[in-house]
């Protein structure tokens, strides 16, 4: 059986290698906060080079503080990373989750890979930006969370993510849909419809005039199509659309907003002071307030 699991994926219980150091722990952290990440996205976050890259998440799964996984069976696609039940142990005793370890993550199935690796691709640019030092990320959320907050379960639309951007003591919340390019336009109209409604309503996140939403896409073909959906739909000016290569580049002119109106070079802001009570709206409900789970060790 072992002979059929691939060597690039498979512990070598023999390797003498040493793990523990300051670098494994924010690899291993940020596989607790993302849930899973390729080689690449690792890269990007930690390493300066695809080989020094490999050679950390070798060491990490030998000695199985990270599992590893083929996409599919494409051998010359990266592989796929999630922390196993060890590695939570380890961080756990760093003192990672005081309020209580996150579940770990199983990788997606193979037709969901592609969505899941493109929001992670939305979680890195915003981790890295805050590595830059451009501001602090909050919190990060993926939709396994955010679907069982009412302000989202009331509306019928579920956020691929949402980024809480902490800069010039004030905050941003940006919710994020990725489109892989597999929703119809009729679908498209549909779901920005409800967007529309949502913010319309002023109901929990939505009601906080400091809340963005962000429409990411893999193509500019299909980036064009979203930005007329938008348009059509009314959800100008709180929403862009933007390629998800363009992103970092994005966040890094953060707060300067390129869309703003003639003569101004600021972006308002999106969300109130950190001191206030953001997003209870007219609605008089709760505010949705994220609070972000993986602490830096």
């Amino acid at each position: 059986m072992t002979d059929r699991v691939p060597k690039r994926v498979r512990p070598n219980v023999d390797a003498q290698s040493q793990v523990g150091g300051e670098r494994d722990l924010r690899v291993m952290e940020d596989l607790a906060w993302a849930g899973v990440l390729s080689t690449a996205q690792v890269e990007r976050l930690h390493f300066p080079s695809r080989r020094r890259t490999q050679r950390r998440l070798r060491a990490l799964l030998d000695h199985g503080l990270v599992r590893a996984h083929l996409q599919g069976e494409l051998l010359q696609r990266d592989n796929l990373y999630t922390l196993s039940q060890l590695g939570l142990d380890r961080l756990v005793e760093e003192g990672a989750f005081p309020d209580g370890a996150p579940v770990l993550a199983r990788v997606p199935a193979v037709p969901k890979q592609r969505h899941v690796l493109a929001v992670r691709d939305v979680f890195v640019a915003f981790r890295a930006q805050e590595q830059a030092g451009r501001f602090s990320l909050t919190d990060f959320r993926f939709e396994g969370e955010l679907a069982r907050e009412p302000a989202f379960k009331d509306h019928g639309i579920i956020p691929d993510a949402l980024a809480v951007v902490s800069t010039g003591g004030s905050e941003v919340s940006v919710l994020v849909e990725v489109d892989a390019g597999t929703e119809t336009t009729t679908t498209l109209k549909a779901k920005f419809a409800k967007w529309r409604e949502a913010f319309g309503s002023r109901h929990g996140v939505f009601g906080a005039a400091t809340t963005w939403l962000a429409v990411v896409a893999l193509r500019e073909g299909r980036r064009r199509t979203l930005g007329r959906l938008v348009e059509e739909a009314g959800l100008l000016p709180r929403t862009e659309t933007l390629l998800v290569d363009a992103l970092p580049a994005r966040l890094a002119s953060w707060p300067h907003d390129p869309a703003a109106r003639p003569g101004v070079t600021e972006r308002p802001a999106f969300l109130p002071k950190s001191t206030g009570s953001p997003g209870a709206g007219e609605s008089g409900g709760a505010a949705f307030r994220p609070v972000r789970r993986v602490l830096r060790l």
